[in-house]
């Protein structure tokens, strides 16, 4: 090699250099950002089966209080409401694999 080559080469090396020190914080960035949205997630999560919890404990006092299958065959209304409340119970359990779903695939 001569020495413009030498020099070139030197020269590509200090601009490849200055290059990735250019994009060190923004790959720490990336980093936070990833952990934020991590801990995001795992809030998430415990709101959701706090949500499950209060739910799953008010079912449990309604059905300790009354004979929940009598009241479903006297009345309709009951009937209704209480498809209703399995619905919502079921849109939470998709909702929730669906979050977890989706941050297995990213």
């Amino acid at each position: 090699m001569n020495k413009e080559e030498l020099e070139e080469n030197a020269s590509n090396v200090k601009e490849a250099t200055q290059i990735i020190r250019n994009l060190i914080p923004q790959i720490s960035s990336v980093g936070e950002v990833a952990q934020n949205f991590s801990h995001v997630h795992n809030q998430l999560l415990e709101e959701i089966r706090g949500m499950r919890n209060d739910f799953n404990r008010h079912f449990d006092l309604i059905d300790s209080h009354f004979d929940f299958m009598d009241i479903l065959n006297k009345s309709k209304t009951w009937r209704f409401k209480f498809m209703i409340v399995l619905n919502n119970l079921k849109n939470m359990r998709q909702e929730e694999q669906s979050i977890h779903l989706a941050f297995a695939v990213s």
